[in-house]
């Protein structure tokens, strides 16, 4: 199998590649140059396997939530190679990617919340129990009082710590390119693809500009 993943919803982001067993991952600085950085690396990759995209089988790509900007460009890249090429997609969640790394380096703790910082005051936020996510994830502003929290190893959980009102047992991750792939290819065995026209970013919220404009 052919399987391209791309991460563009944190500020680095990942790129991970497998042509039948044979493995290439990429890490980029990407922040808000991603539309600069994104695509050369999928093509260094690419070439690095002497493969061109025609011949991908699979495309995952993270939905979100996370970066605005990050995300438009992720999946646009996947519905552009997903329009000129015969290949599955397949959307993936930040969250869910968060609580999967997480699971597999605590496979104790099946109970918790993935958390991102939202901004504002304000949180992207799942509940998963025995390892499974329940409902679907929300932006809130606020946060259980009690429970286990996993978030995201660059945001360090600061927004919430302050908050000597909730009862925070945390642990911090940082997804890795790796766990990307086998998430997807957890996605590919379950045969969990999304159709082009379904392949749109998760926006739990308005972009910054919007807000603004929404509060004038």
């Amino acid at each position: 199998m052919k399987i391209l993943c791309v991460n563009t919803a944190f500020p680095i982001a990942q790129i991970a590649f497998e042509n039948n067993g044979k493995y290439t991952e990429k890490e980029i600085i990407a922040e808000a140059k991603s539309s600069e950085k994104v695509l050369p690396a999928i093509e260094e990759i690419l070439s690095i396997q002497n493969v061109v995209p025609k011949n991908l089988e699979f495309l995952a790509v993270v939905v979100g939530p996370g970066s605005f900007t990050g995300l438009r460009i992720g999946v646009a890249i996947a519905k552009g190679f997903a329009c000129a090429n015969p290949l599955k997609l397949i959307a993936l969640n930040s969250l869910d990617l968060m609580a999967f790394e997480f699971i597999k380096n605590n496979p104790q703790q099946s109970n918790f919340y993935c958390i991102q910082n939202a901004l504002s005051g304000r949180y992207f936020v799942a509940e998963y129990l025995n390892g499974e996510r329940v409902g679907e994830c929300y932006m809130s502003n606020n946060l259980p009082e009690k429970g286990f929290f996993v978030g995201l190893e660059h945001e360090k959980l600061n927004f919430i710590t302050e908050d000597e009102s909730i009862d925070i047992h945390s642990n911090y991750i940082k997804p890795s390119a790796e766990m990307l792939m086998q998430l997807t290819k957890k996605y590919i065995a379950k045969e969990m693809f999304t159709k082009l026209e379904n392949l749109a970013p998760i926006y739990l919220r308005l972009s910054q500009a919007e807000e603004n404009l929404k509060n004038k």
